[in-house]
């Protein structure tokens, strides 16, 4: 693609007045498309009114691990003005780039101690892996390999033991460094029970009475972590588990539930893709909460452009 292709692309990205669509189509071009050219013209839409693209922007800049990102994601981060998602976001490309440069590290253990705990947490999991990145952990560990292409925000534990994994997982003492990391390494494994210990995940407020894994499998529970929250649905998309669209919609019709949460659900439902999750879409496309009513809108054009294709 060229560069003149490119701007053309972020154009469209950045215009107000263009669907949802067609700027969620823009963005995800430039993305696969990947490289500096790419990530400039990602970068115009980093402080969009739109939440839902900013906050994709954001990630996907992270993802591309251009050093000349992290100013601009550092400046998201600290600007208290901004939507609490977006400025997630942006602490998970730091995270991905992994930069332990002095001003990075002291904005995220600042704001590893700020009142959101969606910001507080995810600064807590990105200097985790910056420093198994730089402790020398990274070279004496050795994390399974991974069919999926993103960087992850934690290194998978290596083991294939579900039991020990769930329980690390419901542990709401445990710092959740830790518990991504067991949810990564069940994502991996990826087999029913794996699946399940997942979405019982995303069911309950409360912490489980019990560690053990036949506790997980039988009653559920639901991590205190909104973070935790989110991200076990992402990974549950990245499974294209349908076997937990029922847990993930449980989620998504829960009004009281935090936006990150639903959202990521929507976006976990596009991904699965089944005619169910549509309908679950459908439903949700004009929810009160922006984040997750675009997120529906893009997901629903993701099924257009699928049917499309197919034709």
């Amino acid at each position: 693609m060229t560069k003149e292709e490119m701007e053309a692309l972020g154009d469209v990205l950045v215009r107000q007045q263009a669907s949802m669509e067609s700027r969620y189509n823009a963005f995800k071009t430039l993305r696969d498309t990947g490289g500096y050219d790419a990530f400039v013209q990602i970068a115009r839409a980093l402080r969009d009114p739109s939440v839902l693209l900013s906050h994709e922007c954001a990630f996907a800049i992270g993802q591309m691990g251009i050093p000349e990102a992290l100013p601009l994601l550092l400046e998201v981060v600290c600007d208290e003005s901004l939507n609490v998602i977006l400025r997630h976001e942006a602490v998970v490309g730091l995270g991905a780039i992994g930069s332990n440069q002095e001003d990075v590290v002291a904005a995220l253990r600042q704001y590893a101690k700020c009142e959101h705990p969606e910001v507080a947490e995810t600064c807590e999991v990105a200097l985790g892996r910056i420093e198994w990145l730089h402790d020398g952990r990274a070279q004496t560990e050795t994390p399974p390999p991974s069919r999926f292409p993103n960087i992850d925000a934690a290194p998978s534990y290596n083991t294939e033991d579900v039991d020990a994994l769930c329980s690390i997982l419901v542990d709401n003492e445990r710092p959740v460094f830790d518990r991504y990391r067991a949810m990564y390494q069940l994502r991996n494994i990826g087999t029913p029970e794996a699946v399940n210990a997942l979405a019982k995940g995303m069911r309950d407020r409360a912490a489980a009475s019990s560690l053990s894994h036949a506790r997980c499998h039988s009653s559920g529970f639901k991590s205190k972590s909104i973070l935790l929250r989110h991200e076990i649905a992402t990974v549950l998309g990245q499974l294209r588990a349908e076997e937990a669209v029922e847990f993930i919609y449980e989620r998504t019709s829960d009004l009281s539930e935090h936006g990150m949460v639903r959202h990521e659900c929507c976006e976990a439902l596009a991904a699965i893709g089944t005619d169910r999750c549509y309908d679950i879409l459908r439903e949700f496309s004009e929810d009160k909460d922006e984040v997750v009513r675009d997120s529906c809108v893009a997901g629903l054009g993701m099924d257009h452009i699928c049917l499309c294709l197919s034709k």
